[in-house]
């Protein structure tokens, strides 16, 4: 039976919904240090899983990689993504102990966000392009936004546009630095964006 409402408004129902990522379902961890990389979208998948093969190869970490996988990263646990409920958050998180969180794109999850900042895990957002609560968290409390991006240590834009985007929405201007697309390895040499930006308009007569 629903719960009655409170205030004009049908609360959800308390019965505990099944695990998405449950422990019938969780790989086990692979020793030593982890890092954990998430792609909410196939766009910035293969950029990060890129900039992952690189911790792997030349810091020697542990890859955990939730989200759509192009299955380009050699090594890596594959996993979904924990449920944006706390239960199964801290059971995630229990069982990977990530020493380094990096998110992609800008999608942000409040309830993730607060519980990995209560543990002091160091959490990054990268090829960041605008700051918004993940789909169906857009009608949560006023300052949630805010709220959600200070606990990122720093955040990679891919241009100024999108630096402003994320100084508008709460983020502090020390942590955001524009460094441009992740890039999937190639020929081409890398690059900071913001001074192939610059070079760019140096050359444009």
């Amino acid at each position: 039976m629903s719960p009655p409402p409170l205030f004009g408004l049908a609360l959800p129902s308390l019965r505990p919904r099944p695990a998405a990522g449950g422990e019938a379902l969780r790989a086990p961890r692979p020793p030593g240090r982890l890092i954990w990389l998430h792609a909410p979208g196939p766009d910035p998948a293969p950029g990060l899983e890129e900039l992952g093969r690189r911790l792997a190869e030349e810091d020697g970490f542990a890859l955990l990689l939730t989200g759509p996988a192009t299955g380009l990263l050699a090594g890596a646990v594959v996993q979904p993504a924990p449920e944006e409920n706390p239960a199964e958050l801290r059971a995630f998180l229990d069982h990977w102990q990530p020493e380094l969180v990096v998110f992609a794109d800008g999608g942000l999850r409040p309830s993730l966000l607060q519980e990995a900042r209560a543990r002091h895990l160091p959490l990054m957002l990268v090829e960041a392009r605008s700051p918004r609560l993940i789909k169906g968290r857009d009608r949560w409390f006023s300052g949630q936004l805010r709220k959600s991006l200070a606990a990122f240590s720093h955040i990679a834009v891919i241009d100024e546009s999108a630096a402003a985007e994320f100084r508008k929405a709460g983020a502090a201007a020390q942590v955001i630095s524009v460094t441009g697309r992740l890039e999937e390895r190639s020929a081409a040499l890398p690059c900071v964006e913001a001074e192939r930006a610059a070079l760019a308009r140096g050359l444009a007569a």
